[in-house]
């Protein structure tokens, strides 16, 4: 029995994690910069949209819808931001990649209580490769990585990964090696029966 990131999943015998992968820094890089820009927005604009309100006369809210409208707006807006946020720490935070030597598990956070778990054995792997797109991604060396499977499994991609070439590389390798154990295995129990058949 393990457990990733909240999730708890079993590894079947003689099964162990190879690598756990998890996103690049660059997949939580475009909601930290838009939730501090919004933040300054909210910062900056308050002061200037008070000084478009009179002043404050009596404890009355209809005396001061003005100053009651801002505060139920802002923090509104406030709020927003702080859950949107969140939200997206949590996608990125709680997304996992792990790498096997018999599959590969893609555990992937859906909003705040939903989560997809996805798994393909290195049996059913047809294909893996990598993609890199854009300046910064080429830069970084940071890309995605897709996993083909064969008849009705589920094919599934992994982004913002680091090295996808190596990743997508490493499936493909591990993928060879558990079909010579299961060769050799094979083969141990051919010779096994040929000896107890000639016995």
């Amino acid at each position: 029995m393990e457990m990733e990131r909240g999730v708890i999943f079993q590894l079947h015998e003689s099964e162990h994690i190879v690598e756990n992968i998890r996103r690049h820094w660059l997949a939580f890089a475009f909601p930290f910069f838009s939730t501090i820009a919004m933040l300054i927005i909210f910062f900056a604009g308050v002061p200037i949209v008070s000084n478009f309100l009179p002043p404050i006369i009596g404890d009355s809210a209809k005396e001061n819808i003005g100053w009651a409208l801002l505060i139920i707006l802002g923090s509104m807006y406030f709020l927003s931001v702080i859950a949107y946020f969140y939200v997206s720490w949590l996608d990125y935070y709680l997304d996992l990649f792990i790498i096997t030597n018999q599959r590969i598990i893609r555990l992937e956070q859906v909003v705040l209580f939903g989560r997809n778990v996805s798994e393909a054995s290195f049996q059913h792997l047809q294909n893996a490769s990598s993609q890199i797109n854009g300046v910064i991604n080429t830069a970084l060396d940071v890309g995605s990585v897709f996993v083909e499977t064969a008849g009705e499994h589920e094919n599934f991609s992994f982004s913002y990964v680091k090295n996808p070439r190596a990743v997508a590389t490493k499936m493909l390798e591990l993928q060879r090696e558990l079909w010579r154990e299961e060769g050799a295995n094979d083969e141990f129990v051919k010779e096994n029966r040929d000896v107890v058949s000639g016995s």
